[in-house]
C-alpha cells in the first residue's frame, strides 16, 4: 500500500508535505482515477503512464477576485514532484 503525499488544507493555500517514493509508482498508476483527467505530469499526483490524477478527489479554487475564464482557477491539490 502506497502513502500518497499529506494535504493540509489551510485558510491561506495549501501545504503539502511529500513523503520520498519510489519512482517507478508514477510510472505504474494503480489507483488512476479516471474521473479526474489531468496533463499536469509535474504533479506528484499524476499518473505518467496516463493523463488521470491519482486522487480521490481535488480542490479547485482561484487566485482571482472575480474570475472570468478558465485561466483564473486553479487546482489547489498541485503537489510538485
Amino acid at each position: 500500500m502506497q502513502n500518497p503525499p499529506l494535504m493540509l488544507f489551510l485558510p491561506a493555500g495549501i501545504l503539502c508535505l511529500q513523503f520520498k517514493m519510489k519512482e517507478d509508482k508514477f510510472m505504474n498508476c494503480d489507483n488512476a482515477n479516471k474521473a479526474i483527467e489531468c496533463a499536469v505530469k509535474n504533479c506528484s499526483h499524476h499518473c505518467q503512464s496516463q493523463d488521470y490524477c491519482s486522487l480521490n478527489s481535488i480542490r479547485v479554487g482561484t487566485h482571482e477576485s472575480d474570475p472570468t475564464m478558465d485561466q483564473c482557477t486553479d487546482c489547489q491539490s498541485f503537489c510538485r514532484k
